[in-house]
C-alpha cells in the first residue's frame, strides 16, 4: 500500500495540495544522532534550483514530530512532517494526459483528491527523502554508499564509471549529479532551449551503491534486485530498471556474461562486474549497478486531446503550470533515498537492526 520494507518499515502520506507529507520509520535502532542539517540538505538536492524545473518554491519546512529525543532516536517510529507552503489550489476540472489523475479517479472515485498529482505527485517524495536521509546517516558509518548520476539526457552522455572509487559518495552530494561537468553544461543548455520551446525530456540514470558485503539479499521473492527495483518504482515517471549489462545481455554470449573470480590471501574478488554486484538476488561484494529510465514530464504547453471531469466529455486542454521540463537530476537523489531504504531494510533483515554483524 503506502509503505516499505519489513525490518526497516517507511510509509508516507499526503497529497500534492495538501498541508503536508509526512513520513512513518520504524525499525529505528536507538541511539542514531539526528541531525537536521542533514535532513535539511537531503531535502535542498532534490529542491529545484534550474530554470528548467518547476517555479513551485518550497522551502521544505519540516517537523520531527516523534521517535527522537535529545538529538537521538528513541527506538519508537520517528515521524516527520514536510509542510506544503506553496500549494495553489488548482484543480483544473480534466485529466491530464500522461498522468494519474484517471487512474487515481479510477480507484478512489469522486472525493480523491488529485489536484497538482494528488497522492501520486512528485511532491510526496519529500517524505522519501527524508527517510533516505536517516537511512544515510546509518548507512554511512558502515561506508555504504548510494550516488546516482545523469547518464544520458537530451542526446548528451556522462563519463563513463564502473564506480570502484568514490563516485557514489562523490555524487550522492552533487546538486546536477553528473561526472563530466561540461556534459552536464550541455544538458542544462539543451534543457534551458527545450523549456523556452514548452517541451520536457526524459533521461537515464545510474546508480552505483558501494560498500555492501557479500551475501545480502533474501532470494526467491524478496532478492536484492527485487526490493531495489520495487523501491525505485516508487518515484514518479521512473519506467524502467536493468542491473549490470541489463538488455545488453540479450546480444552477449555466455561466455562473455559472466564475471570471472579470483582468489587472493583468502579473498574472493570479481574480475568484472557485468551482473551488477549481484547473482541469484544476492550481492556478491561488487558494486551495485543499476540504470533507470525517467520518463518526460507529462506537463507540456502542446494542446492535447482528453476527458473532463466530473461530467466526462472529450475535450482539447493545455496542462500549463509550474512544471519540471526535465525531473531527472531531482528524481536522481530521490532514487539514492529508495536505494538507501531498500538496502537497509535488506542488510536489517540480514544482520538485525543493530547491524552487529555487519563488518566495515
Amino acid at each position: 500500500m503506502n509503505s516499505f520494507g519489513n525490518s526497516f518499515r517507511v510509509e508516507i502520506s499526503g497529497e500534492s495540495r495538501g498541508r503536508a507529507v509526512t513520513v512513518m520509520i520504524d525499525g529505528v535502532k536507538p541511539g542514531v544522532k539526528i541531525d537536521e542539517e542533514i535532513i535539511g540538505k537531503h531535502l535542498s538536492l532534490r529542491r529545484p534550483s534550474e530554470v528548467f524545473e518547476t517555479e513551485r518554491a518550497e522551502t521544505d519546512r519540516f517537523e520531527i514530530l516523534s521517535g527522537v529525543y535529545g538529538g537521538f532516536t528513541t527506538g519508537t517510529p520517528v515521524c516527520v512532517a514536510v509542510f506544503n507552503d506553496d500549494a495553489s489550489d488548482d484543480g483544473l476540472g480534466f485529466f491530464r494526459p500522461g498522468h494519474a489523475d484517471y487512474t487515481q479517479y479510477a480507484k478512489y472515485g469522486k472525493t480523491a483528491d488529485i489536484r497538482g498529482g494528488g497522492h501520486a505527485s512528485g511532491r510526496i517524495t519529500v517524505g522519501l527523502s527524508v527517510a533516505g536521509a536517516l537511512a544515510y546517516v546509518i548507512l554511512a558509518e558502515k561506508r555504504i554508499f548510494a550516488g546516482t548520476r545523469v547518464l544520458r539526457c537530451c542526446g548528451v552522455s556522462d563519463a563513463e564509471t564502473d564506480f570502484s572509487g568514490n563516485e557514489a559518495e562523490f555524487l550522492s552530494s552533487r546538486k546536477f549529479p553528473v561526472l563530466d561537468n561540461a556534459a552536464g553544461a550541455e544538458m542544462k543548455r539543451r534543457l534551458s532551449e527545450l523549456r523556452n520551446d514548452g517541451e520536457t525530456a526524459g533521461a537515464i540514470l545510474e546508480t552505483g551503491i558501494t560498500g555492501i558485503p557479500a551475501g545480502v539479499g533474501e532470494p526467491f521473492f524478496a532478492g536484492a534486485e527485487s526490493e531495489i527495483s520495487r523501491a525505485v518504482f516508487s518515484v514518479p515517471g521512473v519506467k524502467g530498471i536493468e542491473f549490470g549489462l541489463g538488455f545488453g545481455f540479450a546480444d552477449t554470449a555466455g561466455s562473455a556474461s559472466n564475471d570471472m573470480m579470483a582468489c587472493d590471501d583468502g579473498k574472493i574478488t570479481f574480475l568484472s562486474n557485468r551482473c551488477g554486484g549481484l547473482n541469484g538476488g544476492i550481492t556478491n561484494g561488487m558494486p551495485v549497478i543499476f540504470r533507470t529510465v525517467v520518463r518526460a514530464p507529462s506537463s507540456v504547453e502542446t494542446g492535447q486531446n482528453t476527458v473532463t471531469y466530473p461530467d466526462m466529455r472529450s475535450t482539447f486542454c493545455e496542462a500549463k503550470g509550474r512544471n519540471d521540463c526535465c525531473f531527472a537530476p531531482r528524481a536522481a537523489h530521490v532514487i539514492n533515498a529508495v536505494s538507501e531504504i531498500a538496502v537497509l531494510d535488506l542488510l536489517c533483515s540480514r544482520f538485525g537492526t543493530e547491524l552487529n554483524g555487519l563488518l566495515i
